[in-house]
């Protein structure tokens, strides 16, 4: 997809973070609708601002969307053909980290792994199977559509499993775009269509925050010394790096991974690798690194 002039967007998590950042770079490179999808109370408030800013010809509406149901990807899917008429890009963007009580595994707090597998892995299922399903149909009757799904992973994905749902939903979100890549072989409609897996590491977003202390589940609200806890982390980078290197992506065409943090990225898949090779237990290496790993998340 050499251009998004005229084309319509469609992103999930699109309140805040990354999402709004998506969002924003849609308008900015022509697209003539964009769709925000969130269950946040701030989905409207992000609407607006990005009407106000001027920044494109693109029509913009919001819908308020709980990405965990399958009938709600449905409607989103609805809404944006009653507006619009087609579909061009989906997001698959939505994410939670899960707090406390959705690392441990002996120690599980089953809701809330249950809340983080709806959020980051079967809302990620449901877009490709609802959107996937309707990019294919119209991409055989019409040689000249041209359409993408990208899906927000991790790096979280690529390394151990420490961060126990998180973890686990990032790894099935990798598994379940490289799955989609095939169907569209299968059904010969590549390059038409395209499929990308952002792997992001550290990003200046409150994902982790906003989620350890979700409001309905009776727990405190972050202070601003904690929402901000990315940006002091080493590394980090913005929502709008991450935006422009997915673009970038999808320009090219043919990328299947993004990477925004590529020295680690390759050095978590190595190491993974190696240990997975080697078919063995590394204990104390596996001590280290939980250890290290602590120590950072503490901050968080």
């Amino acid at each position: 997809m050499k251009t998004l002039h005229g084309k319509v967007v469609v992103v999930t998590g699109a309140a805040m973070g990354i999402g709004r950042a998506l969002a924003e770079r849609a308008v900015l490179e022509g697209a003539c609708g964009v769709v925000l999808a969130d269950i946040s109370h701030d989905l409207e408030k992000t609407a607006a601002s990005l009407r106000h800013e001027g920044l494109g010809d693109a029509t913009i509406i919001s819908v308020r969307t709980d990405v965990s149901r399958l009938s709600d990807l449905e409607r989103l899917l609805h809404i944006t053909l009653e507006h619009f008429g087609t579909v061009n890009v989906l997001f698959n963007n939505a994410g939670v980290g899960g707090g406390d009580g959705a690392k441990s595994v002996v120690h599980a707090d089953l809701a809330k792994w249950e809340w983080v597998m709806g959020v980051n892995f079967w809302s990620v299922l449901y877009g490709c199977h609802v959107f996937g399903k309707w990019m294919i149909s119209r991409a055989k009757a019409d040689a000249a559509f041209e359409a993408h799904v990208c899906n927000t992973a991790s790096m979280a994905a690529y390394i151990s499993g420490f961060l126990g749902a998180y973890s686990a939903s990032k790894s099935a979100c990798v598994a379940v775009t490289e799955r989609l890549l095939q169907d569209i072989f299968d059904a010969d409609v590549f390059p038409q269509i395209g499929v990308s897996c952002l792997c992001p590491a550290m990003v200046v977003t409150n994902i982790l925050n906003q989620s350890k202390y979700e409001a309905n589940r009776g727990e405190r609200a972050p202070t601003a010394d904690e929402v901000n806890a990315f940006s002091r982390m080493p590394g980090a980078i913005k929502p709008d790096a991450v935006a422009e290197a997915v673009y970038d992506a999808l320009r090219k065409g043919d990328i299947l991974y993004i990477n925004t943090h590529a020295a680690v990225t390759d050095f978590a898949i190595r190491a993974r690798a190696d240990t997975v090779c080697k078919a063995s237990v590394p204990v104390a290496q596996l001590r280290k690194n939980a250890k290290a790993l602590r120590g950072a998340m503490s901050k968080l």
